[in-house]
């Protein structure tokens, strides 16, 4: 079973998060401006909570594990399937909050009303994205001394 360290697969999904909420909030910004919404607060009731719970949870988790390490001292590694799984559903939801808001412009609807039919598909889609992460930051650990072959095996 690949492993790669923790800490590593940790800052690529907090980069990809942070710089993957950047763009949505960005171009939010940009339309509250511009005044597309009538009222500019259920654009940003729309985007706050479909990133921070999940911001939130990245920055917590990789501030808890950096002390934990400092303090234990040793590597920890992560199982790299589930690493994979969780960075790719990661993609992929971040991808379709950005075609929620580019998709306005093709809709026959306002585009306050296209953010809040898309609530349907992101609350699920958000929940198993975040179960994901949960799954990988709280139990997908295991220090690097005990990565043996006879470990690898009893872990089975």
């Amino acid at each position: 079973m690949k492993r790669y360290p923790l800490n590593r697969c940790q800052r690529r999904l907090a980069l990809l998060w942070y710089f993957g909420a950047l763009l949505p909030a960005a171009v939010i910004l940009v339309q509250t401006v511009k005044g597309v919404y009538p009222d500019a607060a259920s654009a940003w009731n729309w985007l706050l909570p479909t990133l921070l719970p999940t911001l939130g949870l990245v920055t917590a988790v990789l501030g808890a594990e950096t002390l934990r390490a400092h303090h234990l001292g040793h590597a920890v590694t992560a199982d790299a399937f589930y690493f994979g799984v969780t960075f790719w559903l990661s993609v992929v939801y971040l991808a379709t909050v950005l075609f929620t808001i580019f998709a306005q412009p093709f809709s026959t609807s306002s585009p306050a009303d296209v953010l809040k039919s898309s609530r349907a598909v992101l609350v699920p889609f958000e929940g198993i994205v975040a179960t994901s992460m949960g799954v990988f930051f709280a139990k997908n650990r295991r220090r690097e001394k005990e990565s043996t072959p006879a470990a690898e095996a009893t872990a089975r």
